[in-house]
Order: C-alpha cells, then sequence, then structure tokens
C-alpha cells in the first residue's frame, strides 16, 4: 500500500495491543499478519482532517487479541481504549494536531454540516472547499477514555481489517479575538485581531517590575491598564480569556470574533519595589510608579539616566530613592547629575532623592558642560511636584584648573527650580583636594584652585 507509513510501530502489553499508523482511505497489510498472530479485534482513530506525527491523511489503528483480554461477568470482552496522543504510550504516542484547530475530543459518530443544497459547510457556514480539512461536521458519542470500554461478543468472527470501532476527532477552529483600544476621545478603535485557544490578561511581576503580558497584545509607547467585555467597561477581564466548545455536539460557542475593549496608558510602565529593579529596567524614556522606598547602597547608578536626557516619569507616591551615587569621570562629559537633563517630557512627581552623592572625578573640557545634583540642565516644561532632594556635590582631587566643570548648580547648572526642596544640599572637596576652594551663591558653584 503506497500510503502506508509505518506498520507496527509499537506492541504494549498493557492493552494486549499492536498499533499501527497507516492511510485513511486504504486497508492492507500488515493486517493478514495481524489476524494470522490472532490480532484481529482493531479500534480506527480518523484524524479527520488532521495530521498524525505531522503527515496528512493517515490513521492510527489499535489492534486487540481478545484470547487475552479478561471475560466480565456477562461473558463479554471489555477493552479499555487509550487516546493516540496518550503519554501512557510512551515514545510511540502520536501527536495529533490541525492547522488553526484544537482538539475537542474523540467520538463516534460525526455528521457533515450541509447547506439546503446539500452542500458541505466549513465551520463557518460557508461552502467548504475541495479540501478535507476544510470540511465542519456536528458530533455525537463523546468517547470518555476513563469510563468507556469496547464491550464484545467473545465468540464474534473478526478480522483486522473491518474495525469495530471508529472515533473521530473533532476539531474547533481557534477563537478568534478582536482587540479594541481606547483613544484619548474615549472611542474604541479595532487595533489588532489575534487567533488562539486563550489569553491570559496582562499582570504586573513584582520580581522584575514588569508587566507579564505573554501572547496578549501590546502597542508601541502605550502601557496595558485594563480590558472589558464591553465598550462601557462594566464587565472587567482577569485572568484568562477563552471561548467554549459545546461538547455534546464537538462544536464551538464562538464562531463569531470575542471582542476585547481595552484601556492602555501613554508611555513604557514599571512598578518598582526594589532599586535592583529599578536599575535593570533604567531607560531615558521610562515611567515609573515607585510601590516601595528604593534603598541604592550598593548598586551603580544607570549611566544612561546620569549622562543622557530623561523624558520619562517618576510617579513616587510618597517614596523614597536613597543613597544613590553618581560618579562623573569623563571629560567630554557636556551634562551630569543623577539626570544629565530633564527633559520637557518629564515628570517627577512625590519623590523624596535623600542622601544622593554626584562626585565630579574629572572636569569636562566642554566650557558649557552643566552639572547638579539632579540634573545638569532642567527643562522649562518639566514636571517636578512635591519633591525633595538631598545630598551632596563632591569635587575630587583630579579636578583641577586646566579641566575644570564649567558650571556647576547645587540643583542644577540651569533650569526651572519650581516645586522643589533643594535646602539641604551641599558642594565639598573631596577627601585628600587640597587645591580647590569652593563658593555657593544662590546654589551657583565657584571653584578656584590654588597653584
Amino acid at each position: 500500500m503506497k500510503r502506508l507509513l509505518k506498520h507496527l510501530v509499537w506492541v504494549a502489553a498493557i492493552l494486549v495491543a499492536v498499533t499501527c499508523i497507516t492511510a485513511c482511505s486504504k486497508w492492507g497489510t500488515p493486517y493478514e499478519s495481524m489476524d494470522k498472530d490472532g490480532f484481529n479485534v482493531s479500534v480506527r482513530f480518523d484524524s479527520n482532517g488532521g495530521m498524525f506525527a505531522g503527515a496528512n491523511d493517515v490513521c492510527v489503528v489499535d489492534v486487540f487479541n481478545l484470547e487475552t483480554i479478561t471475560t466480565n461477568s456477562e461473558g463479554k470482552k471489555e477493552i479499555t481504549l487509550i487516546s493516540p496522543d496518550d503519554k501512557d504510550r510512551g515514545k510511540h504516542a502520536f501527536e495529533i494536531s490541525k492547522n488553526g484547530c484544537f482538539l475537542a475530543g474523540w467520538y463516534t459518530e460525526r455528521t457533515p454540516i450541509l447547506d439546503a443544497n446539500g452542500v458541505h459547510l466549513n465551520y463557518y457556514g460557508q461552502p467548504a472547499s475541495d479540501t478535507e480539512q476544510d470540511h465542519a461536521y456536528t458530533y455525537s458519542g463523546k468517547w470518555d477514555f476513563d469510563t468507556d470500554k469496547v464491550v464484545l461478543d467473545p465468540n464474534g468472527d473478526y478480522t483486522s481489517s473491518q474495525n469495530v470501532l471508529t472515533l473521530y476527532a473533532a476539531w474547533v477552529p481557534y477563537y478568534h479575538f478582536e482587540f479594541y483600544a481606547q483613544g484619548a476621545d474615549g472611542a474604541f478603535e479595532l487595533v489588532k485581531t489575534q487567533n488562539g485557544l486563550e489569553l491570559t490578561v496582562p499582570t504586573w511581576n513584582t520580581e522584575t517590575g514588569k508587566l507579564d503580558s505573554g501572547k496578549f497584545p501590546t502597542l508601541d509607547g502605550r502601557t496595558f491598564e485594563g480590558a472589558y467585555y464591553d465598550a462601557a467597561m462594566t464587565q472587567a477581564i482577569s485572568g484568562t480569556i477563552t471561548g467554549s466548545v459545546n461538547y455534546e455536539t464537538g462544536t464551538s460557542n464562538n464562531l463569531e470574533p470575542i471582542k476585547i475593549y481595552t484601556t492602555w496608558r501613554e508611555g513604557t510602565w514599571f512598578k518598582i519595589y526594589s532599586a535592583k529593579q529599578f536599575v535593570a529596567n533604567s531607560r531615558l524614556d521610562g515611567c515609573y510608579e515607585l510601590m516601595a522606598d528604593l534603598d541604592f547602597t550598593g548598586l551603580n547608578w544607570s549611566a544612561a539616566l546620569s549622562k543622557g536626557e530623561f523624558k520619562g516619569q517618576i510617579l513616587g507616591g510618597g517614596h523614597k530613592m536613597s543613597n544613590i551615587t553618581v560618579l562623573q569621570g569623563d571629560t567630554r562629559q557636556k551634562v551630569g547629575g543623577i539626570f544629565g537633563k530633564l527633559a520637557n517630557e518629564a515628570v517627577l512627581s512625590n519623590v523624596t532623592f535623600e542622601n544622593a552623592t554626584y562626585s565630579i572625578e574629572r572636569g569636562s573640557i566642554d566650557p558649557n558642560a552643566e552639572f547638579g545634583l539632579l540634573a545638569g540642565n532642567i527643562a522649562a516644561d518639566a514636571t517636578l511636584t512635591n519633591l525633595t532632594i538631598s545630598g551632596k556635590i563632591q569635587i575630587g582631587s583630579r579636578v583641577n584648573a586646566d579641566t575644570n566643570p564649567a558650571n556647576i548648580g547645587l540643583l542644577c547648572s540651569s533650569g526651572t527650580f519650581g516645586g522643589i526642596d533643594s535646602s539641604n544640599i551641599a558642594c565639598v572637596a573631596a577627601e585628600g583636594n587640597e587645591s580647590v576652594n569652593i563658593q555657593v551663591n544662590d546654589g551657583i558653584v565657584t571653584l578656584t584652585f590654588v597653584s
């Protein structure tokens, strides 16, 4: 037989059965040898348009020897079946699949879904193509592998090529999810579609500070907030989103799209529970909601933040970010502080920077360079509210008259200052640095060098 793929690929003593995988449309060898050996009762698993072990149009057949099967109290032979993909088959289990579908179960009967003219329809009520995989059925007689048994007359005349039972794989198309996102005007717009068996609503990971989205869609520059089954946002969704199956008929209850209405927050957000999380997720456009006080002792502050232009947000919720140490040792550096610059988009709200140290180990050769404990420069439209900062700027011994920092301010060199309590900032010389005198006037630092 040309389409026969494997012969006698498995023998299982527990079932007293021989299993083979063969073409669904034709029967032939090795059945004669099976009958000769006493394995003359066959049960056929029809892939029904699916694939066994990655091959199309094949069936798995279990063939049993009745002489070795126990007779029940009524004098009948009872055979317990296991599904082709059951792990009890070990390495000879047959993975079954169908593109775009999942398995609802195995059934003893199938009935084609036809229109009024007798045309075979697909899952969505449309005329099916000539491909068997596109044809839709309803099913009956769902097989329970835990309780159902094949009951046979031990004196019956059986041959392995005439199966006593056929079980059909019932395929259900993956659910079609439609995702609607709420815009600035409050209206919802379709943004993505996706097929799948189930989706999990994103949740915050307290170990990483990130939003675990899994297979849930994401939107560039926005962070998921909530999901609802209705546009009025009265039916909130949490946990797993999936459709349902009518297991009596082996068909889907959700052939229409499952609509999910979502709300989003502008920016890439993190919920931060530890200083290590903040360092690991530091980025110039990051948005952070502090869930606890953060102690940065022993941690390296992000060089990207201390040199770059921060355009994100930190919503402190009244929490502290303490013991931050920043080292400036680059003579080419143009801005520096806890942040290099705070851009117009930057937001720092309800947070305390406590006991921060900005150490200038090398001055900049750029005469326009700007340094401050919070930032070298604060843009005019940056939003700074309920912000407290304390600590010091430390002038290192390798800062000298030839490479002195051009512009130093206790808080910043230039920019706006509203909404900040910066009264507890000092500028000091590092230990052993006797070549510099430090004067502070209205928050501006002047260095003079002793020859």
